[in-house]
């Protein structure tokens, strides 16, 4: 990411975990930021999510046009 033109580096962060809490009782809130790799992974069922989608639209595809040749 680019910021003013400078990086997260540039800002002066460095890798770890960043917690920013504003507020008090009931309407107290926080933001965290995380600095680094990321050892996210798609789940399994996104990815059959799109699997399915991509043949459907092959599909899709694949039937419109033989209903134009006929």
């Amino acid at each position: 990411m680019t910021f003013d033109n400078t990086t997260l580096s540039g800002l002066g962060l460095t890798l770890g975990t960043y917690t920013y809490t504003w507020g008090t009782g009931a309407d107290a809130d926080t933001y965290t930021v995380q600095i680094g790799a990321s050892n996210a992974a798609p789940e399994p069922g996104s990815l059959a999510i799109l699997g399915s989608g991509l043949l459907f639209l092959t599909a899709r595809r694949r039937g419109s046009s033989r209903r134009r040749r006929a």
